[in-house]
């Protein structure tokens, strides 16, 4: 599921490692995305497992990192651009991913379509007709595309996956479309008593890597070197596992 993950980093000062720019961004997509990355209300710090997981090896590189908002196709350009240096991103959600450079897959996750109704969990959507089903806005679904093209499926865009959450429970669709990781956690904010229920068809498996502006190439191999020692030593699946508790 192609999903406006847009998260820029900036490296704004770096001693030694890299003779590179020495100013960057790192814009975050709006709306907020948890927990992978979003504002903290209340300490208005930028929190979520990607800034939690990439600070050591800012500090490691002598990187000094700064978030900032902006719309996510403006955030796009600018990377291309230059004015703006990494992104947090899968390459197939950009235009134009041959222009840029991008590090090993940092985090991987599933895309399922979720029901309320156990009894979902094994419907065969190939036979089912009309239901219908919550999305995102402006994204494109090629694992869903013969349903909605074929047998009559019905989108139901929402402006975010809290949006399509929300509509699920009050029963406006038959399924969401979700990331399993971002579903599971806003499931925790929820005050009522509900489970959500995965389907095996339409399944899509993404990850997300770390998108660099061409200048930036120096730091590929520090920060592919990085991430294996992330995933080896389990810290990539303890830092998700501290949000979805």
């Amino acid at each position: 599921m192609k999903f406006g993950l847009l998260l820029l980093l900036a490296v704004l000062s770096m001693e030694g490692a890299i003779a590179q720019p020495k100013t960057g961004q790192l814009i975050i997509h709006h709306p907020q995305l948890p927990p992978f990355i979003y504002l903290n209300g209340r300490s208005e710090q930028v929190s979520g497992i990607l800034p939690e997981l990439f600070e050591p090896f800012f500090r490691q590189q002598k990187i000094s990192s700064r978030y900032v908002f902006n719309n996510p196709l403006r955030a796009e350009q600018a990377l291309y651009q230059g004015e703006i240096d990494a992104m947090f991103i899968n390459p197939l959600w950009l235009s134009q991913p041959e222009a840029l450079i991008f590090s090993d897959p940092v985090l991987s996750y599933n895309d399922y379509l979720f029901s309320l109704r156990p009894e979902d969990a094994v419907m065969d959507l190939t036979t089912a007709r009309q239901l219908r089903i919550c999305t995102r806005e402006h994204y494109i679904y090629p694992e869903l595309e013969p349903y909605f093209s074929q047998q009559g499926f019905i989108r139901v865009d929402a402006s975010s996956q809290e949006a399509q959450l929300k509509m699920l429970l009050n029963e406006r669709c038959d399924l969401a479309y979700m990331n399993d990781i971002i579903a599971r956690w806003l499931m925790q904010q929820q005050l009522q008593q509900a489970t959500l229920y995965p389907l095996e068809q339409g399944l899509a498996k993404a990850s997300i890597s770390l998108c660099l502006h061409p200048k930036w190439r120096a730091l590929l191999p520090a920060l592919n070197q990085f991430i294996l020692q992330q995933q080896q030593s389990g810290a990539v699946q303890q830092a998700v596992l501290r949000y979805l508790h």
